[in-house]
């Protein structure tokens, strides 16, 4: 799967949200958007929502985000072990 080649739309409140949940978990800003752009992220699509999988330095992080045809507007995010990670990518999976 390509990164999203939208633009990441940041407003205050999803940027504070990310900072102070990146500051108690471990990845940053930086990190979400390296995962929202990230030419070997998933995108699992749930509901109204996108979950973008992908590696930050050695782990999975995953990005929960709203998005259009032109922008990203992320939510939130959190690391994901591998039976999350593994569940996340099967209810992707299409039926036989």
């Amino acid at each position: 799967m390509v990164g999203v080649k939208r633009d990441i739309i940041w407003g205050d409140w999803n940027r504070q949200h990310l900072t102070e949940r990146g500051s108690e978990r471990g990845f940053t800003l930086e990190d979400v958007e390296a995962v929202l752009r990230g030419d070997a992220s998933e995108v699992v699509p749930i509901r109204a929502r996108d979950f973008f999988l992908g590696m930050v330095r050695g782990r999975r992080l995953t990005v929960v985000a709203m998005t259009s045809d032109t922008e990203v507007y992320p939510l939130t995010a959190f690391w994901a072990d591998e039976a999350r990670w593994r569940a996340l990518r099967e209810r992707h999976r299409p039926q036989p």
